[in-house]
């Protein structure tokens, strides 16, 4: 993971405050692929 420049982040489980952070990533790479394959699904048409 270092050398992918990887950063792990740890938080503890079921508490919805540290869990947030993570969540809103996971959200901004959804959004980020959807829109990558949009533009992809775009151009080769």
């Amino acid at each position: 993971m270092q050398e992918a420049s990887i950063k792990h982040i740890w938080t503890y489980p079921y508490t919805p405050k540290m869990n947030a952070t993570c969540e809103r990533f996971n959200r901004t790479l959804r959004e980020q692929f959807i829109e990558f394959n949009e533009l992809l699904l775009f151009l080769t048409t």
